[in-house]
């Protein structure tokens, strides 16, 4: 299957995560996710096309609709069950506005887990200029990758592993102000 029609099927966050099967006595993830994870971790899907996967993915909340003059408030989710660890992070474009991140490089239970998923969901990228409706994201994700070699996107290795950065490009998203 072409990564494009792969990317399209992507299930939204919640639903990605598969069920227990009692016969196996083991979790089993999706078809569709297992093959994105299979890709991704074997630097198999374009970049373009892990956005695609990424906006399906239903990663980023925004609200409905936006009071003039009121701050711009998101939520951002990491597909950590098809990427596994790594950073998501949407830079704006529009000059004065704040950069969204989510996920993480290395894994943490407990509270630090929790406050950073609540920290995650309740991001402030900042007022909107006058007559802006649409923000464009530059879109870049940084995947840890347990492996003694290089793939074509490594920028930084540390002691275990190689961190790949990968750029995804622009998403567009609409926001609906009320005037």
């Amino acid at each position: 299957m072409p990564g494009f029609q792969l990317a399209r099927l992507t299930p939204p966050i919640g639903q990605d995560q598969g069920a227990f099967n009692l016969v196996t006595r083991s979790w089993e993830l999706p078809p569709v996710v297992k093959e994105l994870q299979r890709r991704i971790m074997a630097d198999e899907l374009a970049p373009s096309n892990m956005l695609t996967a990424i906006r399906k993915a239903q990663v980023l909340l925004i609200p409905a609709r936006l009071d003039l003059g009121e701050p711009l408030i998101v939520g951002l989710r990491f597909p950590l069950e098809w990427t596994g660890p790594g950073i998501l992070e949407l830079v704006p474009r529009t000059p004065g506005l704040a950069t969204v991140r989510a996920g993480q490089l290395y894994p943490v239970c407990g509270f630090s887990g929790m406050a950073r998923r609540e920290r995650e969901a309740q991001q402030v990228v900042g007022v909107l200029p006058d007559g802006v409706s649409t923000i464009e994201f530059d879109v870049r994700v940084s995947l840890r990758r347990e492996s003694t070699t290089p793939s074509r996107w490594a920028k930084a290795k540390d002691e275990w592993n190689y961190v790949d950065t990968i750029e995804l490009g622009v998403w567009r998203v609409p926001i609906k102000v009320m005037y």
